[in-house]
């Protein structure tokens, strides 16, 4: 799945978070599939707890660590797109 900075994305309702030594985890209740994220990847996550375009969670990304803006852009771009693939992520808009 390619996607845009335009686009806009949310989690799925199919997703249940929480903590495991100190980590956020993630599992589908449909398919029991489970995914343990990095913190960037929890922060990313936790971004898209209400919609947002990709470009304003790449501007969360970029305000949050030390990152330049290509890298995060391609970054934020693949992580959601895998996310999406999978079905945690819903594509809003495209």
């Amino acid at each position: 799945m390619t996607l845009k900075l335009s686009d806009c994305v949310k989690q799925s309702d199919t997703i249940m978070t929480g903590e495991e030594n100190g980590q956020t985890v993630m599992m589908d209740i449909v398919n029991g599939g489970y995914i343990q994220l990095d913190p960037i990847g929890a922060a990313i996550w936790s971004e898209i707890e209400t919609e947002k375009t990709i470009a304003e969670v790449r501007d969360a990304m970029l305000a949050r660590y030390n990152v330049d803006e290509e890298t995060c852009t391609k970054h934020c771009l693949a992580f959601l797109a895998e996310l999406a693939g999978g079905g945690a992520v819903i594509v809003v808009s495209e």
